[in-house]
């Protein structure tokens, strides 16, 4: 999923000798090269404007942020709770089949998103919009969905 000098560096990364992919990368788990990223409470910080992006927000034709919603932290949705940056992916636990995904864009002031969004923050090992293009991948996608149950997300 990465070039060789950077999956190299992944903590756990495992490789796999795939004759498909270009010479000198390597395949890897995805969490090997993404953060995890903790829930906040916007709540404890009452006065403060946040940027919310919720699945609504992403336009499933142009993987983009198109609308994103703005409250105060004490009006935060119970939903409001994973913080973002620009580089993130935003990839939908709900009908992941419809893709509702989307890069957090350089220039625009993003401070939150759903729970019912997986934030994939990429480390130094792969470029934050070759996984954005991953995670759009009919296999990426395909796999995903096979592992969802009911309203239950699959996990990634």
């Amino acid at each position: 999923m990465g070039r060789d000098h950077h999956a190299r560096h992944a903590q756990g990364a495992s490789v796999n000798d795939n004759p498909d992919l270009p010479e000198g990368w390597v395949m890897v788990r995805l969490s090997d090269v993404v953060e995890r990223v903790p829930n906040v409470k916007p709540e404890d910080e009452p006065e403060r404007r946040f940027a919310y992006v919720d699945i609504s927000s992403i336009d499933n034709s142009t993987f983009e942020i198109v609308e994103a919603k703005e409250f105060k932290g004490a009006d935060a949705p119970s939903r409001a709770r994973r913080p973002i940056r620009a580089g993130d992916v935003l990839f939908s636990n709900v009908r992941t089949y419809l893709r509702n995904t989307a890069l957090v864009p350089e220039g625009r002031d993003l401070h939150l998103c759903s729970t019912g969004l997986t934030v994939l923050r990429p480390t130094a090992a792969v470029d934050c919009k070759y996984l954005f293009r991953y995670v759009l991948t009919d296999d990426f996608v395909d796999r995903v969905t096979s592992q969802q149950t009911g309203t239950l997300p699959g996990h990634f």
